[in-house]
C-alpha cells in the first residue's frame, strides 16, 4: 500500500498530463478547422469574420507600392461591423487572398506592421499559426498573473486557471476569431509584473506595445502621473515615439491621420449592439428601449457627450479613489491590476473577446484570501455572466424591451461589481505612528 507522501510525488505528473490534455484538446481544434479550411468550399468550415482583416493589413503592410489601409464606408460606423468599401485597393487584395469581403480595418496602423509576418504563408498556414501563437501568449499571461498574485502551489494554481481561461468564452471567441487580445493581455500583465519586479523601462516598454496596437493601455499612464513615477513616464514617452516612428517610417503619415481622425472618433463613440457589452452602450439601449441586433445609428450627439462624460467619471473616480486611500506609490502593481478592469468599463466599445484582459483581475480576485460568502456569490455569479454567452441567447431568443434592457445590463454590471470588489480590497497602507520615547535625565545633562 503507498503512503500519502507517495501520493503527493505523483501529483506534479497528474496535473502535468492535464495541462497537456487541455492544451492539447486546442490545438485539435486548430488543426481541425485547418483541414476544414484547406478542402473544398462546400466541407470548408467558417471562416472567422475578424482574421481576413488582419491578414489584407498583413499584406498591404508589406506592400512596396501602396500602404493605404483604411477606406471608410459610406456611413462611417460601418467601420465597427460592416464590409470594407468595394472597388479600393483593399478589397482587390483580399479577392486575391481568396476573400470576398472583410470587415474594414480599424486597429492602429503599427497593428498592420506587427501583423506583417502573417503575408509570408497563405491565409490557412496564417490563421492556424496566429491561434497558436495567441494559445500560448494567453498561457504565459496566466503564468505572469499568477506571480503577480502570489501564494503557494504555483503548478495546482496555473493548470487551474488555465483551464477554465481556455473554457472562459471571450477567450474561446478571440482564439476563434484570430483576435489582438491575448497579445493586448500578454503586454499589460507583462507589464505589471515588471513594475513588480522594479523593472520600470521594460514595463513602459510593454505598456507601449499595447498603446499603438490599441489604445486602452493608455490608461495605465495616469496611474504613473498620480504616483509621479518620472522614469516609467519618460521611458514610456520614448518608446511610444520609437514605435510611431518605426510605423510611420513603414506606412506613412496618411494612415495615421486617417486612423486618428476619421477612425478614431467613431470607435471612441460606441454604438448600441447586442454584441457591445460597454456601459456606454447600455445607456444608448435604455434610451432606444430595446437592444439593437443589428448596427443602429439613431442616438443623439447630446447622448454620447453623456456617455463620454460618464466614462471619464469612472476613470477620474478610480484615480481620485486610489489617492484618497493611499498618498503614496507602494501599491501600483495592485493599482495597475485595478486599471485593467477599469479600462473596460470605461471604453464605449467593448465586444466579448476585450473581456481576455479581464482574466488578469478575475485571477487576482479569486486568489484573495479572505473573500466572505458574499463576496464569492458575487465573484462568482460576476465571473460567470461575463465568461458565458447565456444572456445574449435570451436577447436573441425573446425579444421583449424590458428583458432585453436586463440583459443587456448584465455584463456592464458585472463588470462594475468586480470593480468594487477590487476597490475594496485596496491594500492597507501601513501607517507609521510617532511613539515618543522617554529620554533619560542623564542625556540631557551630557549634553
Amino acid at each position: 500500500m503507498q503512503s500519502p507522501s507517495q501520493y503527493l510525488g505523483k501529483a506534479p505528473l497528474a496535473l502535468a498530463v492535464i495541462l497537456f490534455l487541455v492544451v492539447g484538446g486546442q490545438l485539435s481544434e486548430f488543426f481541425h478547422d485547418y483541414r476544414s479550411l484547406t478542402q473544398s468550399s462546400s466541407a470548408r468550415a467558417d471562416i472567422p469574420n475578424d482574421f481576413p482583416g488582419y491578414y489584407v493589413a498583413a499584406q498591404i503592410a508589406r506592400n512596396p507600392r501602396d500602404h493605404r489601409l483604411y477606406y471608410l464606408p459610406g456611413n462611417p460606423l460601418q467601420v465597427l461591423l460592416g464590409n470594407a468599401p468595394k472597388d479600393t485597393p483593399w478589397t482587390t487584395t483580399a479577392r486575391t487572398d481568396g476573400f470576398n469581403s472583410t470587415l474594414p480595418f480599424n486597429c492602429p496602423p503599427f497593428a498592420a506592421w506587427l501583423l506583417q509576418p502573417l503575408s509570408f504563408f497563405s491565409w490557412p498556414v496564417a490563421l492556424l499559426l496566429w491561434r497558436i501563437a495567441l494559445l500560448g501568449m494567453l498561457l504565459l499571461s496566466v503564468y505572469l498573473a499568477l506571480l503577480i498574485a502570489g501564494g503557494d502551489n504555483l503548478l495546482l494554481h496555473f493548470v487551474l486557471v488555465a483551464t477554465a481561461a481556455l473554457s472562459f468564452f471571450p477567450s474561446k471567441e478571440t482564439l476563434f476569431q484570430g483576435q489582438l487580445d491575448p497579445l493586448i493581455l500578454l503586454t499589460w500583465v507583462a507589464g505589471v509584473y515588471l513594475q513588480k519586479v522594479n523593472r520600470p523601462v521594460w514595463s513602459a516598454l510593454l505598456f507601449a506595445i499595447g498603446t499603438v496596437v490599441k489604445v486602452s493601455p493608455i490608461a495605465v499612464v495616469g496611474i504613473f502621473l498620480l504616483r509621479r513615477q518620472w522614469k516609467w513616464l519618460a521611458s514610456y514617452a520614448a518608446w511610444c515615439a520609437i514605435l510611431m516612428g518605426i510605423s510611420i517610417s513603414r506606412l506613412g503619415w496618411e494612415n495615421h491621420v486617417i486612423w486618428a481622425m476619421q477612425v478614431m472618433p467613431v470607435l471612441s463613440r460606441g454604438a448600441p449592439y447586442f454584441a457591445n457589452k460597454s456601459i456606454a452602450g447600455l445607456l444608448y439601449e435604455v434610451y432606444l428601449r430595446r437592444v439593437p441586433l443589428q448596427l443602429d445609428f439613431q442616438i443623439p450627439g447630446l447622448l454620447t457627450r453623456v456617455a463620454s462624460l460618464l466614462n471619464l467619471c469612472i476613470y477620474g473616480g478610480t484615480l481620485i479613489y486610489f489617492w484618497w486611500k493611499n498618498r503614496v506609490a507602494n501599491a501600483i502593481v495592485y493599482e495597475l491590476v485595478v486599471m485593467a478592469l477599469t479600462a473596460l468599463a470605461m471604453s464605449p466599445l467593448v465586444w466579448r473577446h476585450y473581456y481576455v484582459l479581464a482574466l488578469l483581475p478575475l485571477i487576482v480576485l479569486w486568489l484573495r484570501p479572505g473573500n466572505d460568502r458574499w463576496e464569492w456569490l458575487v465573484l462568482a455569479v460576476s465571473t460567470l455572466a461575463i465568461g458565458t454567452v447565456f444572456v445574449d441567447y435570451v436577447i436573441v431568443a425573446v425579444r421583449h424591451p424590458v428583458l432585453d434592457i436586463l440583459s443587456g445590463g448584465v455584463i456592464p454590471l458585472a463588470t462594475l461589481a468586480l470593480l468594487f470588489l477590487l476597490l475594496r480590497h485596496y491594500p492597507a497602507v501601513r501607517r507609521e505612528v510617532f511613539v515618543p520615547t522617554r529620554v533619560p535625565v542623564a542625556a540631557y545633562k551630557a549634553v
